[in-house]
């Protein structure tokens, strides 16, 4: 099965296919996260394809129909294996360069080059790493979106140099260690895991921040607790932290009570502007530590999109009817 990165005209799609689809897709990256404890796209891929083509009996009509026979699923089309499927789906959804860029927020750029005016960041997310997790081999997907944004061309005339902590591995051999790419004054990393508060990502966190010489660090997440609980965490370090609630996304738009040390914005545009304004109060490089999805990533627009793709893939190898 090829990957096709053709899209279908909206006005081609039935949405209320792709509805059903995006429910069914939210509702296998959910049990992968409660099976593995983190968005695993192999396990989701294998989830899915179980709901678009496994079989089960069913009981009112004693015949046997795909789970997710309300598709009207074409009873006469060519089925994938489940690994065919499972690398259509990666390819689709994770290494698709273009796919990654459709889905970030308005602004999400520009507001990198004001991290990085600012001083040295880190991008701080949690996810798909090519670490297996159980059974299940990673994609890499966090830092494929990271990097299909293009955070890591940022800005950049010069030659830019990459480097990884672990010597001689780039970014696309080994997504779980954090990557530095250095360009004139312009430092970014990505430090990405399974589990973005556990201890040896922290460490990674803390430990390059004071390797850069910064004091002051804000942190930018669209979860406030997240933002509280890592601004204490790099104060107990001898850091001095700010928090910006970027508000934006499922997690941004909830409600929530924070003391004044914690800013907030209603973009990612507008979080740009404060990170340069603080870097003015300073008067100094400030360490940036900057969530991913919900504050650079659209999480919302992603799920969309992946549903469509999805649909559009059935509809082109004919497994809808």
């Amino acid at each position: 099965m090829t990957v096709n990165h053709e899209m279908s005209t909206k006005n081609d799609r039935n949405e209320a296919t792709v509805a059903v689809i995006k429910a069914h897709l939210k509702d296998a990256m959910n049990e992968a996260l409660g099976r593995y404890g983190t968005g695993n796209m192999y396990a989701a891929s294998m989830t899915m394809y179980d709901t678009l083509f496994g079989y089960k009996l069913n009981e009112t009509t004693k015949s046997y129909a795909p789970p997710i026979d309300e598709l009207l699923m074409n009873p006469d089309r060519t089925v994938p294996t489940r690994e065919e499927f499972s690398v259509w789906f990666r390819e689709a959804l994770v290494h698709d360069r273009a796919f990654q860029k459709a889905c970030e927020f308005p602004g999400a750029i520009e507001a990198v080059d004001q991290m990085l005016n600012a001083g040295p960041t880190i991008i701080w997310t949690e996810g798909d790493t090519r670490h297996a997790v159980g059974d299940a081999p990673g994609s890499g997907e966090q830092l494929e979106k990271i990097r299909g944004t293009g955070v890591f061309d940022r800005g950049v005339e010069k030659a830019m140099a990459t480097v990884a902590l672990t010597a001689g591995k780039s970014i696309s051999e080994d997504p779980g260690e954090m990557i530095l790419t250095a360009a004139v004054d312009r430092l970014i990393a990505a430090e990405a895991s399974e589990s973005k508060f556990s201890r040896d990502a922290i460490g990674r966190v803390v430990d390059h921040l004071r390797g850069q010489n910064v004091t002051s660090v804000v942190v930018l997440e669209d979860r406030l607790g997240n933002a509280m609980r890592m601004q204490q965490i790099l104060e107990s370090n001898g850091f001095t932290a700010r928090g910006i609630w970027v508000r934006q996304g499922r997690h941004g738009r909830k409600e929530g009570i924070h003391g004044d040390d914690i800013l907030e914005a209603s973009t990612i545009a507008q979080a740009g502007e404060l990170i340069r304004d603080l870097r003015g109060e300073v008067g100094q490089p400030i360490g940036i530590v900057c969530d991913f999805d919900g504050v650079l990533g659209d999480q919302e627009k992603r799920e969309q999109l992946q549903a469509e793709r999805i649909y559009d893939e059935c509809l082109q190898q004919g497994w809808l009817a």
